[in-house]
């Protein structure tokens, strides 16, 4: 039997980066705020003009969800 092809290292750094694209839209801003440009929890809200508490909320799920996905795969 073939050995499985190796996985191409471009593509799945292509996945990757699309990602956060299947994300609903509040959760996608609230990640890619957070993990790509760093800004913590309260730079978050003040951002997106919604409380802490929704920014955390958001961020949570949206990970939450990434990681299920990757999981998945």
């Amino acid at each position: 039997e073939p050995a499985a092809p190796a996985e191409d290292p471009y593509l799945r750094r292509r996945q990757l980066v699309q990602r956060p694209d299947t994300l609903p839209d509040a959760q996608r801003q609230a990640v890619v705020l957070h993990h790509l440009l760093g800004y913590s929890v309260p730079e978050m809200a003040e951002a997106l003009e919604v409380p802490f508490d929704t920014a955390k909320s958001r961020l949570r799920l949206g990970l939450k969800r990434l990681r299920a996905e990757a999981r998945d795969e």
